[in-house]
């Protein structure tokens, strides 16, 4: 087993604000209208907001 799959087994919040650290860089890496990416950007906080961490 990686230690990344072990290290999300143990502790399974560290992947969530991973996936959430991830998405956030490919809104910036991969999106280059601007109207599109604080389209995807609001959709991120919201899902942020959603996920219940600070």
């Amino acid at each position: 087993m990686d230690r990344a799959a072990l290290l999300f087994e143990l502790y399974p919040d560290i992947e969530k604000v991973y996936d959430l650290a991830q998405d956030l860089r490919n809104i910036f890496e991969k999106t280059t209208d601007k109207i599109i990416e604080l389209s995807r950007f609001a959709k991120w906080h919201e899902k942020v907001n959603q996920s219940g961490f600070k």
